[in-house]
């Protein structure tokens, strides 16, 4: 069976598994963001891990959207 839409490391004939939802972007974005602040605080700035962590954690949710976007791009 030669089927030109088939992804490599599926078996043949299966339908891939769906992405993340933008609940489990967001929790990731999340996880970085508080991941940065924390990493930041320790060195002793406070407020730009704050902001640092809230624009890592905007990024993340960002990338992650338009990678998912563009999986779905090239299935089609």
């Amino acid at each position: 069976m030669n089927d030109d839409r088939a992804v490599p490391g599926e078996p043949p004939g299966r339908e891939p598994a769906g992405g993340l939802s933008d609940r489990a972007r967001a929790f990731v974005g999340a996880l970085i963001g508080v991941l940065y602040a924390i990493g930041m605080s320790l060195r002793g700035e406070v407020l730009a891990g704050v902001v640092g962590g809230i624009l890592a954690a905007i990024l993340c949710f960002l990338v992650l959207r338009e990678v998912e976007r563009q999986r779905r791009e090239r299935r089609r």
